[in-house]
């Protein structure tokens, strides 16, 4: 099953003189994958610590050296269904914006991904340096609750749509529906 291709064709994208070449990466012994660019690599530990200090040993950072916008993917053990997708939805529209001053709140709903369902949040904060833009979202894999957080500065908005792309094309592989789609 590792050897799948789930997506017709790689893509890129171009963005301030640097290219990104994007295609399937999995995550979590091949159980999950998103459409991630090609030159993304895990953030060493000690990076890790300094670049996110309140980051959980098990979550995943990914960023390349351009540093022009980062990945983080959190796999938890809480299940996750549509009633609780909903009530995570309504938590998040509550806490993000009370979570510091600053953040704003452009979209958080339910939407329909290229594979599965997610609960997609839009927002900015004020990073340490700069306002960010963050795309955050809630999918799933073999039942259980996986997180996402897209970050890049509030300067590059136009790579929110390519945020939102990214988030869209979360794939959990256990779901037998999609084993044969190439």
């Amino acid at each position: 099953m590792d050897n799948i291709l789930i997506y017709n064709n790689d893509y890129e994208f171009l963005f301030h003189e640097y290219k990104y070449h994007f295609i399937e990466r999995k995550f979590y012994e091949g159980k999950f994958s998103m459409r991630i660019p090609k030159s993304f690599v895990l953030m060493p530990e000690s990076v890790k610590r300094i670049y996110q200090p309140g980051s959980q040993p098990e979550q995943l950072l990914l960023t390349d050296d351009s540093s022009q916008f980062s990945i983080s993917l959190l796999k938890t053990s809480d299940t996750l269904n549509k009633k609780i997708m909903e009530k995570q939805l309504n938590i998040c529209k509550t806490i993000l914006p009370r979570m510091a001053s600053g953040v704003h709140i452009y979209e958080a709903d339910i939407i329909k991904g290229d594979f599965q369902s997610l609960a997609y949040f839009e927002y900015t904060s004020d990073g340490m340096l700069e306002r960010m833009y963050n795309c955050m979202f809630l999918t799933g894999m073999n039942g259980h609750m996986v997180w996402g957080t897209i970050s890049f500065s509030y300067n590059n908005q136009s790579l929110k749509s390519l945020a939102k792309k990214i988030s869209c094309s979360c794939h959990d592989i256990t779901n037998m529906r999609y084993k044969n789609v190439k």
